[in-house]
């Protein structure tokens, strides 16, 4: 898997990841709205049971209407106990996905270490490779350096040789 297809596929966990954290994020919230609706509706509820008491006082009548009206209290308690129980158990399924966002952070985390590691080794590649590149032209240099000079001792030879031509014509003319 080449680098690019990598940092595709953790792009694209990161934005699965994201997306998920918002979703949680407007669970967490609509929670909350919930939780100031039922808080409300047991101020309403508490506000609703003193009435009832005071009336009590007051009328013998109120009794039976008092024994409803604390029914339907139980009633509505048990509902909130049910529904607290199941924001309890949402929060629960929150507090995991976030357990398992936190997870895919720690791996995305040690992803990019061990692509920095990876970068790390090719600079130092890339430091030997410009090492043995310089070597090479310090080389080339030094076989440059002596082509340059066995072509001006071939010029030498060549002067000395010429000269010497001449002086073996010279003599060979003398002679016969």
């Amino acid at each position: 898997m080449d680098n690019e297809k990598f940092q595709e596929l953790v792009l694209q966990k990161f934005e699965q990841v994201t997306q998920k954290l918002g979703e949680h994020t407007q669970l967490l919230r609509a929670l909350e709205h919930a939780s100031e609706v039922h808080k409300a509706e047991i101020d309403n509820l508490t506000h609703s049971v003193v009435k009832i008491e005071g009336k009590l006082k007051e009328l013998e009548q109120g009794q039976d209407e008092l024994r409803k009206g604390q029914e339907e209290f139980r009633q509505e308690l048990n509902e909130m106990r049910q529904e607290l129980d199941e924001m309890r158990q949402e929060l629960d399924e929150l507090r995991q996905g976030q357990d398992e966002l936190r997870q895919g952070q720690d791996e995305l985390r040690k992803g990019q270490d061990e692509l920095r590691k990876g970068q790390d080794e090719l600079r130092k590649g890339q430091d030997e490779l410009r090492k043995g590149q310089d070597e090479l032209r310090k080389g080339q240099d030094r076989i440059e350096l002596s082509i340059n000079e066995i072509k001006e001792e071939n010029k030498s030879i060549r002067e000395i040789l010429g000269d010497h031509e001449v002086s073996i014509r010279t003599l060979r003319r003398r002679s016969m």
